[in-house]
């Protein structure tokens, strides 16, 4: 009968560790679905990071475009005024010039390029 109750106690000890591990599989398994559901938001949230990067790369090209062309167009504008300050020179018209002159170091303080 002593050996009876024994395997009985080991049937209860057993019992109780396998409850204590089914609690442990069961925290496992919530902890589990937590982090789950907190992977997908950071993956949505990835995801709209790379979009709104790959928009941003988008339009710092576009604006780079722009301004390299505004500058050639500024290049274009000051070798325009230089040109006609030569030509004025050439034909003697003093007064034409130097308003061609002081046109050109206004517009040259104006974009930043005081040479």
């Amino acid at each position: 009968m002593n050996s009876i109750k024994k395997m009985n106690k080991r049937i209860d000890e057993r019992e109780q560790e396998i409850d204590k591990l089914n609690n442990i599989i069961t925290d496992l398994q919530q902890e589990n679905k937590q982090l789950k559901a907190n992977w997908n938001k950071l993956k949505k949230r990835l995801t709209t990071y790379q979009i709104l990067h790959r928009d941003c790369k988008v339009d710092n090209l576009k604006n780079i475009s722009k301004i390299e062309e505004k500058e050639t167009q500024q290049k274009e504008f000051i070798k325009y005024l230089e040109d006609e300050i030569k030509l004025q020179e050439e034909i003697n018209d003093i007064v034409l010039a130097t308003g061609f002159e002081e046109i050109l170091q206004k517009y040259r303080s104006i974009i930043g390029d005081d040479k």
